[in-house]
C-alpha cells in the first residue's frame, strides 16, 4: 500500500505481485499460530469459548502462570436446575428410546430452553451427543480410543468425576451449517467440570 509500485511497467506489477504473496503467506501463519495456539491450550481442559452447553455457564477465573504473572481463565461451573433437565432428558430417550417421542414429553410438560423457546428434535440430539455431560471413567476412554479420538489425558486421569470437552470437531463455513471433521481430527480433554451421566448410559444413548 504504501510503497510506490511503478505498476504500467512490468517489473512494478511482478513486485506487487510478489509482496501481495508475501503478506498472504504471513496472514496464514498468523492462522495457523493462533489454531495451534487454541488447540495447546485445549489440552488443559480449559473453556476456550463458544455457547455454553446447558447445564453449565463460563466463569471467569484469575490465575498465575509460570512468570508470576497473573492472567484469565474460562471454566465451566453447573447451573443446577438445567442439569436436572438433561438428566431427564437422557432418562426419557432411554426409556422412549425416539427423538420424537421426547420432543412431544418435553412440549406437554413445558419444558423450555434457556432462551425460553419450545425445544426441538435437533436441540435434544445436540445435548444427547454432547460428551460434556459423560463422566469420564475407563469405559468412556476405551469408547473414544476405540473412535480413534485425540485424547489428552491418560487413562488414569479418567476418574468417573469429570466431564469432557471437545475441540477441532467442527467445520465452521460462514453462511452454512457446521460440518464434523474425521474424528481422528478431534480433540478431547477432561474438563475441570461434573460429568452427570454414568458412561455406560451416554454409550447406549449413541449405540441408539
Amino acid at each position: 500500500i504504501t510503497e510506490n509500485f511503478d505498476t504500467t511497467t512490468p517489473l512494478g506489477r511482478a513486485m506487487v505481485h510478489i509482496a501481495a504473496t508475501f503478506a498472504q503467506l504471513e496472514r496464514e501463519m498468523l492462522q495457523q499460530r493462533v489454531r495451534d495456539n487454541m488447540l495447546r491450550l485445549a489440552r488443559t481442559g480449559r473453556w476456550l469459548g463458544g455457547v455454553t452447553p446447558i447445564g453449565y455457564q463460563a466463569v471467569r477465573e484469575k490465575y498465575t502462570d509460570q512468570h508470576g504473572k497473573e492472567k484469565y481463565k474460562y471454566a465451566l461451573t453447573a447451573v443446577p436446575e438445567e442439569l436436572e433437565l438433561v438428566k431427564l432428558i437422557y432418562d426419557k430417550y432411554l426409556t422412549l428410546r425416539s427423538l420424537s417421542q421426547v420432543e412431544k414429553y418435553l412440549l406437554l410438560h413445558n419444558y423450555r430452553t434457556r432462551n425460553g423457546s419450545d425445544f426441538q428434535k435437533q436441540t435434544i440430539r445436540t445435548i444427547l451427543t454432547n460428551p460434556v455431560y459423560i463422566k469420564a471413567d475407563a469405559l468412556a476412554y476405551e469408547y473414544f480410543q476405540k473412535m480413534n479420538i485425540d485424547i489428552a489425558n491418560s487413562q488414569e486421569e479418567f476418574d468417573g468425576l469429570h466431564g469432557i470437552l471437545t475441540y477441532n470437531k467442527n467445520f465452521k463455513t460462514q453462511g452454512k451449517a457446521n460440518e464434523l471433521r474425521d474424528p481422528s481430527e478431534w480433540i478431547f480433554a477432561i474438563g475441570n467440570h461434573q460429568g452427570i451421566i454414568d458412561a455406560k448410559d451416554w454409550i447406549q444413548v449413541q449405540n441408539l
